[in-house]
């Protein structure tokens, strides 16, 4: 089975000009010999694409009919995530921001564990504030800020292979007055305007502090580079 399978891929995808598949390797067998684990190795040109585009036609093409065939039960890909989408903060006012995103695509493919979010002024060269959100979590407030400053925010997801690249955000606070309240929660008590309970609410948006990762840039003068390994569990014919 395990041969007819590694056909079966190659075959599909032989006349792509976006990736050449040159191993597909068969991991472990369950159930005796009826379903198998897969990983599908390929190599693109990045004179003619790039990674994720090249991965996008290889994770489609699985999804297809091509992919009820093999009776694909689940896709893993091997390798560090995109960065999330459509970051924005959802309300900036003089003291904090709530920001909100949406998880990178493919996502759940990548194993996602987490999301890092970085945060300096615009005059530091440097960020200074570091947090993690767990995954699926698409939200959080950032508190205590000054008023009518100018802040950089940087966002990025995280999985066992490492961290994608991050996606970065300016706002600016509103201006305050001697009145403006310095932290977030005396002003949340102050409106009420939530309701529900302010400690409730609050417990929703907690954030531990991570130590800073390094971000490691890929090489960009490679002609050929090897695209991440795609897993695929349960494939059976």
């Amino acid at each position: 089975m395990a041969e007819v399978i590694r056909i079966s891929i190659r075959h599909h995808f032989n006349k792509s000009t976006t990736l050449k598949i040159y191993d597909v390797i068969t991991m472990q067998f369950r159930n005796g010999s009826v379903r198998a684990d897969i990983k599908v190795l390929a190599t693109i040109n990045t004179n003619r694409t790039d990674k994720d585009d090249a991965l996008n036609h290889l994770i489609e093409g699985v999804r297809s009919s091509f992919g009820d065939r093999l009776k694909v039960t689940s896709i893993l890909v091997q390798a560090t995530p995109r960065p999330p989408k459509s970051f924005s903060v959802n309300d900036a006012q003089t003291t904090y921001f709530i920001l909100r995103w949406e998880e990178p695509e493919y996502g759940s493919l990548y194993q996602i564990n987490n999301y890092t979010v970085e945060q300096k002024t615009s005059r530091l060269k440097n960020f200074t504030q570091v947090w993690t959100i767990p995954y699926p979590q698409n939200r959080m407030i950032i508190e205590n800020l000054d008023p009518s400053t100018e802040y950089i925010i940087r966002l990025s997801s995280n999985n066992m292979y490492g961290r994608s690249e991050g996606v970065l955000l300016t706002q600016k606070t509103l201006p305050g007055n001697d009145n403006t309240q310095s932290g977030f929660l005396p002003k949340l008590i102050f409106t009420g305007s939530l309701g529900g309970g302010v400690a409730e609410w609050l417990g929703c948006w907690t954030c531990n502090p991570v130590s800073r990762v390094q971000v490691l840039q890929p090489a960009t003068h490679w002609i050929c580079s090897r695209l991440p390994i795609v897993q695929l569990l349960g494939c059976a014919l």
